[in-house]
C-alpha cells in the first residue's frame, strides 16, 4: 500500500504545469505535507491512489499563475454554460 511508502505527514514536493490557453505555463513546484491517502482503483497493471496535500506558503509568482488559471477556467466554464443555455 502507498501508506507504507508515503505515510501521513510526509513532506512532499509536487511539480506540474497547468493547461492554460492564454500562455505557456511554467512548471510549478510546490512543497507541502501529505494529509490524506485514498486507494482509488486497482487494475491488473497498477494501483491508483488519490492523495491530498496541504501546502504551506505558496510563493507569489506561483500563486498568481494558479489564480489566473482558476479565473480562466471559470470564464470558460461560464461561457460553455451560456452556450448550452441558448
Amino acid at each position: 500500500m502507498l501508506e507504507e511508502f508515503l505515510p501521513l505527514k510526509t513532506k512532499v514536493q509536487i511539480a506540474f504545469k497547468l493547461p492554460m490557453s492564454t500562455f505557456e505555463s511554467h512548471q510549478l513546484r510546490l512543497q507541502g505535507t501529505a494529509i490524506r491517502i485514498d486507494h482509488s482503483t486497482k487494475t491488473n497493471a497498477y494501483d491508483s491512489y488519490k492523495f491530498a496535500v496541504q501546502f504551506g506558503e505558496v510563493p507569489p509568482y506561483e500563486k498568481k499563475i494558479i489564480e489566473d488559471y482558476i479565473a480562466e477556467k471559470k470564464k470558460n466554464d461560464d461561457n460553455q454554460l451560456k452556450d448550452f443555455m441558448r
